[in-house]
This record gives structure tokens, sequence and C-alpha cells, in this order.
């Protein structure tokens, strides 16, 4: 009987389709190289697939005027139990990625605002950076981008199509991901656990100061009672 491989669930969030197209190759190189069956869907269908099938998930979204979709932050807060538990990835999709500096997961401000205020906390995080596709976005989105691409040294001539991505780097990324381990190391809190916690313990060092005071209070005032009878 032949041993099937791993059961990977791949899901994107993807505003021109560049971040599904990464997804679907990444998917493919752990399918031929590693044997895994892996489930690509838009995140906005997430729900019909259980985590519970799966032995790892990877999350892409891609950014758009500075923000993650909806759907994809919904998925996340929704299901922030189960991704913690199990193997996970992240990865990010901007423009900003094309640049020196700004290609990582925690130099890229889209990504690192995301992992230091996410519920959850993937073992593997990265960025790509995306494409731009003039010809192919109305002309809001097209006039909007050339605004922004001018303000950040970029390509403006609305007739152009590029794409930045290091696929060197998504190939990368994807045999990371394929050799996390099966087993889930303890994780340490989240920032909002840390702020929970810190909170808390603020709460209680009031309130055992407050007791005191009160106390020292009674205290004083009977000593002064007793001298005085």
């Amino acid at each position: 009987m032949t041993q099937q491989g791993p059961k990977y669930l791949m899901l994107y969030s993807t505003t021109d389709g560049h971040t599904k197209t990464i997804i679907e190759t990444m998917a493919k190189q752990l399918t031929d190289e590693n044997g895994a069956r892996c489930d690509v869907a838009d995140i906005k269908d997430g729900g019909r697939y259980p985590l519970s099938q799966y032995q790892k998930v990877l999350l892409g979204a891609s950014i758009r005027y500075g923000y993650f979709s909806s759907a994809f932050h919904e998925y996340v807060a929704k299901h922030q139990g189960e991704l913690n538990a199990m193997p996970s990835a992240f990865f990010g999709v901007n423009l900003t990625a094309r640049k020196e500096g700004k290609n990582t997961a925690m130099t890229n401000a889209y990504t690192r605002k995301f992992l230091t205020q996410s519920p959850w906390q993937p073992q593997l995080s990265g960025v790509f950076a995306g494409a731009l596709w003039y010809p192919r976005y109305n002309y809001f989105d097209r006039v909007l981008i050339q605004f922004i691409m001018k303000v950040t040294g970029g390509e403006t001539d609305p007739a152009k199509e590029i794409v930045y991505t290091d696929w060197a780097v998504v190939r990368r990324f994807a045999s990371d991901f394929a050799a996390l381990p099966l087993t889930v190391p303890p994780r340490p809190p989240t920032p909002e656990q840390r702020r929970g916690k810190w909170a808390s313990g603020g709460a209680v060092q009031w309130a055992l100061a407050l007791a005191g005071v009160s106390a020292a209070v009674l205290f004083g005032r009977r000593m002064i009672s007793s001298k005085r009878e």
C-alpha cells in the first residue's frame, strides 16, 4: 500500500490574483518535491475546510492601500486557537517589499504590524514583493497606485505590467514550510496576552496597595484614639 504524503491547507486573500499565483506555485513545489496533498482555496471559503483534517496550514494575503482584507482578519480571529495549535505559516504580499530592507516579515511595516498585533503567531512568516498591473486596474486604482509609486520612487508608466516577486525567495519559503516540525513547540504569549497579563497584574497590585493604605489609616486612627483615652 502506497503511503500518502502530508496534507496541507493553503488559503489566499488576493486583490488582483497574484497572491493566488504565488500560493499555487508553492503548492506545486510541495507536491512535486514532498508528495504533499495541497488544498488551495480562497480564504473567503476557508470555513469549508476543517483545519483538523490537515497537518499544516499556510495563509497568504495581499495588501491594498495599507490593509489586509477583512476576510483575512476575520478568518484569523475566528480560527486563532486552531491556527496556534498546529504548524502554521503566513506570508504577506505588497509592493513595498520590492525594496531592500523592507523585504522581510519584521522589516516590512505591514507584515510587522500584523504579526505584533495578531492573536495568531505563525511559526514561519515572510513577505514577497507583488506585481504591478497598470493596464488591468480601473481608473481610480490606476491613478492612486501611480501616485503611491511616484512618492515611493517606483514605476509610473500606465502601460507597464511588472512582476517584482523574487521566485527564488518563494521557493525557499515553501521549502521552509515543508520543513516545519509536525509538533508545535510552546509559544510565547501574544501581545494581547502580555497586555492582559500586565493589566490583571497591575489591578492586583493596585488592590493590594489600596488595602495596605486603608489598613495603615485604620491602624493610625486606633493609635490616636487609644492615646486620647
